[in-house]
């Protein structure tokens, strides 16, 4: 029963850690994508 507890912890943890960084890749690419878009309208207005 503790084997499946930590195993399951484990996973969880693992979750969460691919979820973080699955959050910073996103928020890297929305703030890369926001800042082109930007440079574009000023270089295009």
């Amino acid at each position: 029963m503790l084997l499946l507890d930590v195993d399951r912890s484990h996973h969880q943890v693992a979750l969460d850690i691919a979820t973080a960084k699955l959050g910073v890749t996103l928020r890297a690419a929305h703030f890369s994508f926001g800042t082109k878009c930007a440079i574009w309208t000023y270089v295009f207005t």
